[in-house]
């Protein structure tokens, strides 16, 4: 089976409301030069949903079982919490190290690495 590669295979327009001439000009355009109009949904990429529609898309592409869009929320929701949760445990230990270390940097590596583990970057 072939690589899932995104496509811009749509053009999308927002139309600005409060330019109602621009908007029933371009309508007019849009029907005279016979444009197909499809009805479809469109998700806008600064919405926490747009990650997980296109990982939808590639899974019913690719023939692979389509999770239900609630449950990925309920995943990414418990794995958000996770991170907090480690923020605050790092957070905590930081504290510690800092009112219990007397000069040893050992604690200091280990916080360092923890934090760059949360947040995917390369070890320090």
């Amino acid at each position: 089976m072939s690589e899932f590669v995104r496509e811009g295979r749509y053009i999308v327009v927002k139309p600005d409301h409060e330019d109602d001439i621009r908007t029933e000009r371009l309508r007019n355009y849009i029907e005279e030069m016979c444009f197909k109009t499809p009805e479809c949904v469109v998700v806008e990429a600064d919405w926490p949903e747009y990650e997980m529609v296109w990982r939808m898309i590639e899974r019913r592409v690719t023939g692979q079982p389509v999770e239900d869009l609630e449950a990925q929320r309920l995943r990414a929701d418990t794995a958000e919490q996770r991170i907090s949760f480690l923020e605050n445990l790092i957070a905590e230990a930081h504290v510690w190290i800092d009112q219990n270390t007397f000069g040893g940097s050992d604690a200091y590596d280990l916080r360092d690495r923890l934090i760059a583990a949360i947040n995917n970057e390369p070890k320090p």
